[in-house]
């Protein structure tokens, strides 16, 4: 009875391994690795496959891209950039333009000059005759010429003349509506001649005259106090040094 139930069960143990290796042969032959792929020739038999969808290279740009636009990397997909033509804002704002009015008489920078006798003379260019009338303030004098007009903002900018030996610390063109103001400072009390002469081509200019300065120049002034300066050193350190009579570790002490 015993070997009857060990052959029994040898019987059973191989119909179970039987099972399940046509349970596992059945499972492979069905799955998708086993499924037959789609004709290459498409449902029909012929041509490209139905829908086709090609990958994207990396680095071109969109089929809707115009030519001009910048690039930027795109944050969607990993691969591929994007394109724009939206233009950015102009850094620097368009220069201010003015509108020359041929009904006023056109003013030009003011010109400096110092003579040889330490005159110093301030002339503007107009470009016809006009009327003017001047006032001392406390600082410097203005000049206003009547209907005038600084037509280039350039010519407004102050003519800085504090290095030279002149009483004169600058000089600019003020624009006041229809009138033109030269602005003269002053750095000491001066009385100015004024005149307006005949240039070429009939144009004008008005011309201030204004006396040699009563002050010395900063930078004179300051290079002979340098000047002093070093020649006082010289003499202390010559007065230092031994006299050549005077015996060997007798002379003063440095």
């Amino acid at each position: 009875m015993r070997r009857i139930k060990c052959a029994l069960l040898v019987i059973a143990a191989g119909e179970i391994l039987s099972s399940a290796s046509v349970a596992r042969a059945q499972a492979t032959s069905t799955g998708p690795e086993a499924t037959s792929a789609p004709d290459s020739h498409g449902p029909n038999g012929a041509g490209a496959p139905a829908n086709p969808d090609p990958k994207p290279v990396a680095g071109s740009p969109e089929p809707g891209a115009q030519k001009g636009g910048s690039a930027t990397a795109s944050t969607s997909s990993g691969e591929g950039y994007t394109w724009h033509d939206k233009a950015g804002k102009p850094k620097h704002s368009k220069a201010r333009s003015v509108k020359v009015d041929p009904n006023l008489a056109q003013a030009s920078d003011p010109q400096f000059v110092v003579a040889e006798d330490g005159k110093t003379r301030i002339s503007v260019r107009l470009s016809r005759k006009v009327e003017f009338h001047s006032v001392e303030t406390r600082h410097g004098v203005v000049v206003e010429m009547s209907r005038s007009q600084v037509a280039i903002l350039n010519d407004r900018n102050p003519l800085i003349t504090t290095h030279f030996a002149t009483p004169v610390v600058q000089a600019r063109l003020v624009q006041s509506k229809k009138n033109v103001r030269l602005v003269i400072g002053l750095r000491e009390p001066a009385t100015p001649q004024i005149a307006l002469k005949d240039a070429e081509a009939g144009a004008m200019v008005l011309e201030v005259i204004l006396p040699k300065s009563s002050r010395i120049p900063a930078t004179a002034h300051d290079s002979t106090r340098g000047h002093k300066r070093t020649r006082t050193r010289t003499q202390s350190r010559d007065t230092k040094e031994p006299s050549p009579n005077s015996p060997r570790g007798m002379g003063p002490r440095l």
